[in-house]
C-alpha cells in the first residue's frame, strides 16, 4: 500500500507553498476582485495585505496596459485554459511602472466547478529595464554613426566576423559575417590584419593603424582603432573595431603633396636663376672694376708720376706723391673688390687649387691658420656649383674668425661617392648650444648656406658643443 498524506496535511503544504512562493501569487474571483495574495505579490506591488484585499485587478494594471490586460482576462476566461506567460506593467503603491510576466490559471473545486483565477505573477522590472536601457544606447549608438564615415564590428576568437554596424559601400553585411579575413582580402593583407588582431586579443592592450584594403575592386584606406572585446566575465572573447574611411582625405592629401613638391621644385628653380643672375652681374661688375676702373687708376697714377718727375718746386712734388699713394691705395681696394666679387683663381684653378688659395686669403687678412685636406678623387665641379662652394667655404672660415675664438681650423673637401660631395670646416673653439639657442642656423650667412644647399637639393648640418668647437657639413650632389 502507497503511503499518502491528509487531506489536512496536504492543504497546510499547499498554506505553505502559497505564502512561501518566491513569485508573486494572486487569487481573484471572476470580478478581478483579490481574495488572496502572498507577500511576495505585496512586495512586488508595495502594499500590505491588507490594502489589497478588495482591490481589482485594473487597480493595481498600468493604465496603458489595461485593455490589453482585459483583452487576455476575457480571453481566458472563455477559453478555461491556462494562458502563455505575458508581459505587462503595473502601478506600484509610490505611482512608478513596475513589469511583471503573468500567468494565469483556473482554480476548480472537486465538481470541476470554476472557483476562481489565480495568477502567478514573476517581477521582470530589472530585466525590462536592462533591455530598454540597452534599446536607448543602442539608438543612441545609431543616431550617433548615422551619416558619419565610421564602421563598427566585432570578430570571435577565431577572428570571424559576428556583428557589423555600416559597412562601407558596396560591401553588403552578407558578404563577410561569418568569415575571416582571409576569406575577403588577399593574403598579404589578410595576414597583416590577423596579426594586428592577434596581438591585440593576446597583449589585451588596443592598437591605432592605419590599412589599405582591396575589395571588391575598390582600393580603400582606413583608419582603425582595435579593442579586445571581452564577455561578461572580462575574459577576451574576440576583437572590437572601429575604422574611419580616410581614402578622399588621402588622395587630397597626396595632390597637396604633390602640389607643394612641384611648387618647392618651381621655387628652387626660381632661386637657382636668380642666384645664377647674381654671379653673372657679380662677375660682370668685376670685369668692369678689373678692365675699365682700375685701368683708368693705373693710367692716373701713371700721370701723377710724371707731374712729380717733371715738377720742379717741393710742393708740387709733394702733392703728386700725394696723389700717387692715394691712386694705389684704389687700385688695391678695386682689386680686393674684384677678388671678394668673382675671386679669379675660380676661372684659372680647380676647385681643390681653388681651396688652397682661399686657405692662405685667409690666413693673410685675417690671421687664421686653415689646415685644408682635399681628396684626390674629388671630381671636377663647374659653373654655379664650384662658385658656390668656395662662397661657402669662405663663409663658414669667416663665422670661424668672427664666433670661434681660435687661431686654427680645418677645411676638408671629399667625394663621398659617385654622386656627391663634402665640404667640411671644423674649428675647437667656444661652440654653443643649438636648443639654447632655439635654432642651429641663427646667422643670416649660415642660413643663405642652407638655403642654397637645399636648392642644389643637398644637405646642411651643423654640431656643436659649447667649449668642445664647431663642425659645418655641406653635403653636394656633383651636378
Amino acid at each position: 500500500m502507497k503511503p499518502s498524506l491528509s487531506q489536512d496535511t496536504e492543504a497546510l503544504i499547499g498554506k505553505q507553498l502559497f505564502e512561501h512562493a518566491p513569485i508573486g501569487l494572486a487569487v481573484s474571483l471572476g470580478n478581478t476582485v483579490f481574495v488572496r495574495v502572498n507577500p511576495a505579490f505585496c512586495r512586488f506591488l508595495g502594499y500590505s495585505k491588507q490594502e489589497l484585499l478588495g482591490k481589482t485587478v485594473r487597480d493595481v494594471t498600468h493604465p496603458d496596459d489595461w485593455a490589453t490586460s482585459a483583452k487576455l482576462i476575457r480571453k481566458f476566461r472563455s477559453t478555461r485554459k491556462p494562458t502563455k506567460p505575458f508581459e505587462k506593467r503595473y502601478r506600484h503603491k509610490n505611482g512608478q511602472a513596475v513589469w511583471g510576466e503573468v500567468s494565469l490559471f483556473v482554480i476548480r473545486d472537486d465538481g470541476c466547478k470554476t472557483h476562481c483565477t489565480m495568477a502567478q505573477v514573476v517581477d521582470i522590472t530589472e530585466r525590462k529595464e536592462a533591455e530598454e536601457a540597452l534599446r536607448l544606447s543602442n539608438e543612441r549608438f545609431r543616431v550617433a554613426l548615422a551619416g558619419s564615415p565610421i564602421t563598427v564590428f566585432t570578430q570571435d576568437r577565431d577572428l570571424r566576423y559576428t556583428w557589423a554596424y555600416n559597412p562601407v559601400s558596396p560591401v553588403k553585411l552578407e558578404d563577410f559575417l561569418g568569415k575571416t579575413d582571409s576569406d575577403i582580402f588577399n593574403s598579404h593583407e589578410a595576414k597583416k590584419l590577423m596579426r594586428i588582431k592577434w596581438e591585440v586579443m593576446r597583449t589585451g592592450v588596443g592598437r591605432h593603424d592605419e590599412v589599405v584594403l582591396h575589395a571588391c575592386d575598390d582600393e580603400k584606406v582606413f583608419d582603425a582603432m582595435y579593442e579586445p572585446l571581452r564577455d561578461a566575465s572580462g575574459k577576451i572573447a574576440g576583437v572590437i573595431c572601429a575604422a574611419i574611411d580616410i581614402t578622399d582625405r588621402k588622395l587630397l592629401e597626396e595632390s597637396l603633396e604633390q602640389k607643394v613638391k612641384d611648387r618647392t621644385a618651381r621655387l628652387r628653380q626660381l632661386t637657382e636663376e636668380l642666384v645664377i643672375s647674381e654671379h653673372r652681374e657679380r662677375r660682370r661688375i668685376a670685369d668692369v672694376l678689373h678692365e675699365q676702373l682700375q685701368q683708368n687708376l693705373c693710367g692716373l697714377k701713371y700721370r701723377a708720376s710724371q707731374l712729380k718727375d717733371d715738377s720742379s718746386t717741393p710742393a708740387m712734388i709733394d702733392w703728386a706723391d700725394q696723389q700717387e699713394k692715394g691712386l694705389d691705395d684704389a687700385i688695391q681696394l678695386t682689386r680686393t673688390l674684384t677678388t671678394d666679387l668673382h675671386p679669379t683663381v675660380l676661372s684659372h684653378l680647380g676647385i681643390r687649387e681653388a681651396m688652397e688659395w682661399l686657405a692662405t686669403d685667409v690666413n693673410k687678412k685675417m690671421g687664421l691658420s686653415i689646415t685644408v685636406i682635399t681628396d684626390k678623387r674629388v671630381p671636377m665641379i663647374k659653373g654655379e656649383l664650384k662658385m658656390f662652394v668656395f662662397e661657402a667655404a669662405r663663409e663658414l672660415l669667416l663665422n670661424v674668425v668672427k664666433h670661434a675664438k681660435v687661431k686654427t681650423a680645418k677645411l676638408l673637401f671629399s667625394s663621398m661617392d659617385a654622386n656627391r660631395v663634402k665640404l667640411q670646416v671644423r674649428d675647437k673653439g667656444v661652440g654653443f648650444d643649438p636648443k639654447q639657442n632655439g635654432k642651429e642656423i641663427n646667422h643670416f650667412g649660415l642660413f643663405r648656406i642652407q638655403e642654397r644647399a637645399e636648392s642644389f637639393g643637398g644637405d646642411f648640418q651643423v654640431v656643436s658643443q659649447p667649449n668642445n668647437g664647431t663642425c659645418v657639413t655641406l653635403i653636394l650632389p656633383r651636378r
